[in-house]
């Protein structure tokens, strides 16, 4: 990431590994970066559906879990 940080998908596996560890908050950062550079990335829409679901933000998984699904991913 901090060689290439316009990787999208570098951002996402890293968010991954991040919420792996308990890394909560910065996973959410990390994923949430991932799509903002690739708004098509359905895997990270999916996983920050289900975080912002767990940490109670329903509203901001509701927009995720929408978008995950119109892009054909249902769960992470």
């Amino acid at each position: 990431v901090e060689i290439n940080p316009s990787q999208a998908d570098f951002h996402g596996r890293l968010a991954h590994i991040l919420g792996r560890i308990g890394r909560i908050e910065q996973a959410i950062a990390e994923a949430e970066r991932a799509v903002e550079l690739n708004p098509t990335l359905s895997q990270a829409h999916a996983w920050l559906a289900e975080a912002y679901e767990a940490q109670g933000m329903t509203e901001r998984s509701t927009i995720h879990r929408e978008k995950a699904t119109k892009l054909g991913q249902a769960g992470f």
